[in-house]
């Protein structure tokens, strides 16, 4: 029997430590995840009334060395009573109008922030 490794890491998606090596493959499957506080997540449950503040990436890092800084800014925002959604740019592009406003047409974000992959 052959043993069963970790799952392929896909460059593009949406990240969250407590979910890893899962990343979501859109908005919809990411929120039904991090409203759901049964699926083995711990930590900051999706707060619909709380700010939420959105992270861009150019692509999902492979080791989790790399994830280090982005979990620990991940965290701290979340510890802080905020929602938290780490995208890649590609999903933002296909998933445009959940990045962009509610189901009201309000501007969903109170900020976005940029990362930038390390450079080796």
């Amino acid at each position: 029997m052959t043993p069963v490794g970790e799952p392929p890491i896909p460059d593009d998606g949406i990240y969250h430590p407590d979910a890893w090596p899962v990343v979501f493959e859109d908005s919809t499957e990411y929120l039904d995840w991090y409203t759901n506080s049964n699926w083995m997540k711990i930590g900051h449950i999706y707060d619909p009334d709380a700010p939420t503040i959105g992270i861009i990436a150019y692509e999902i890092q492979k080791e989790p060395i790399f994830l280090t800084t982005d979990d620990a800014i991940i965290r701290y925002i979340e510890s802080k009573g905020c929602n938290v959604i780490y995208s890649t740019n590609m999903v933002c592009m296909e998933d445009v109008d959940y990045f962009v406003k509610d189901d009201e047409g309000t501007r969903r974000y109170n900020t976005h922030l940029t990362v930038f992959p390390p450079v080796h």
